[in-house]
């Protein structure tokens, strides 16, 4: 680690992920502290040493955001992984940032309440990467993303003083709602120490697709759904390509040109009422044929949407995705303005989805490595047609540096580096990896 301060004696050190060495860099060190105090030591050490500190959960998603200074130190909060206080008859949770969103959904369905969290079934994760993270889920727009559940943090500031915001019952008043402002930080405004949610009933739940011979079709499918008294939690529109990464898990027949997929909740009665309703929609509709689902390939659907914007392979030298966030009736304009940017590459075009209620548009795309990044060129250019915010989800590392996390222009940015330097006035959790370049903090992408 040549150029780089090493870490104080008696630090355990852990090896760190092939995904952690590819986009921290082969600088970069890992520990895992045992306790709050540890974790206060590795801040204070970060300062006087002049290391960035990462914050990591399970790192699986250590590709989102600019690529943060070498020489790095990974704070792993994995042994943060406790249950605080459950109150099941409250509907609220605390838990330990490093706790699995897996172990916590079984923990909740044994009391038959669900965090509205839409994480694939079986995949690693936590609870504090989950809200760092903050990507779109299939429900955002029906149950809300990351920051609808969270009532209250305890986090650590970049002087390592620990705060609270919020607190552990649904209604409290407590100033500015700081939680908030964490959710989709990616850690640069210090490490979330613990969280309180608000929870829900788990309730039964019904999916259905329907196939369409053209996604104008589709999308005026969708819409009409949106016109009716039905409140779907899932209302999916996607094209072929996407169709097809499914059809390896769910039988859905042979691929059209376009799909929507829908989800409902609630009790059997309105789960009745509303799949009757659907029905006598899509006999008006311009569908050439539609079912049901039963629950295991529904569960498998849900895991497909919550795990879209995942690149197949997180090493992958030839896959690049991006996220929009647009109006809900501007999201059929950003899906073409997006498809014809991707479209123009010589390798296979690109797979999307598109969020029918919230606007959120997704679209991935691969397969020529020396193209990769010609895309993104056409996107920066246009967009103002998309006109919304576009995130960079993943690209190749050796490229990554060249790009910025937020293609756009970030409206409230002035606003954003002020709060970052209230929590962290030094710099020492890389603020740069949110927003780029930052003068009091570390270097990102410009």
């Amino acid at each position: 680690m040549s150029g780089v301060p090493p870490l104080a004696a008696g630090w355990a050190l852990e090896s760190p992920s092939p995904l952690e060495l590819a986009f921290y860099g082969v600088d970069a060190e890992k520990v895992a502290p045992a306790t709050a105090a540890d974790l206060v030591d590795l801040v204070h050490l970060a300062g006087e040493t002049g290391r960035p500190l990462i914050p990591a959960g399970s790192s699986r998603r250590a590709y989102l955001g600019n690529l943060p200074p070498a020489g790095g130190i990974i704070a792993s909060l994995r042994r943060f992984d406790s249950i605080r206080r459950y109150e099941p008859d409250d509907f609220t949770i605390s838990v330990e940032a490093g706790m699995q969103l897996e172990d916590l959904r079984e923990v909740l369905e044994r009391q038959g309440q669900e965090l509205a969290a839409d994480h694939p079934r079986g995949a690693p994760g936590t609870v504090g990467g989950w809200l760092a993270a903050a990507l779109p889920g299939p429900r955002r727009a029906s149950r809300g993303g990351a920051a609808s559940s969270l009532i209250g943090v305890r986090a650590l500031r970049g002087d390592g003083r620990a705060y609270r915001g919020g607190g552990r019952v649904v209604k409290n008043v407590a100033g500015y709602d700081v939680g908030k402002f964490l959710v989709g930080s990616l850690g640069t405004a210090g490490p979330i120490l613990e969280a309180s949610f608000k929870l829900r009933p788990r309730q039964a739940r019904l999916c259905g697709h329907a196939l369409f011979d053209t996604t104008a079709a589709a999308w005026s499918f969708a819409a009409d759904v949106r016109r009716t008294d039905l409140e779907p939690s899932v209302l999916m529109v996607e094209e072929r390509g996407a169709g097809r990464r499914l059809r390896a898990g769910v039988d859905l027949g042979e691929a059209p040109p376009a799909e929507v997929f829908w989800f409902h909740e609630g009790n059997r009665s309105l789960l009745e009422w509303q799949s009757r309703r659907m029905e006598d929609l899509l006999q008006r509709s311009a569908a050439e044929r539609w079912k049901l689902l039963d629950e295991a390939a529904a569960e498998r659907v849900f895991d497909f949407l919550a795990r879209f914007l995942e690149p197949r392979d997180p090493l992958s030298s030839a896959e690049a995705a991006v996220w929009a966030s647009v109006l809900p009736a501007d999201a059929a304009r950003a899906v073409r303005v997006l498809e014809d940017c991707v479209g123009g590459m010589a390798a296979r075009r690109g797979e999307w989805i598109a969020d029918a209620l919230g606007g959120q548009v997704s679209i991935i795309w691969g397969g020529d490595e020396a193209g990769i990044e010609e895309p993104l060129q056409r996107i920066s250019g246009r967009i103002d047609e998309i006109a919304g915010d576009v995130r960079l989800v993943y690209l190749p590392v050796e490229k990554r540096r060249r790009w910025s996390y937020c293609l756009g222009e970030i409206p409230c940015r002035a606003l954003a580096e002020r709060l970052l330097t209230v929590f962290d006035p030094a710099g020492i959790f890389c603020p740069g990896r949110l927003l780029g370049r930052r003068e009091a903090g570390a270097e990102g992408a410009a």
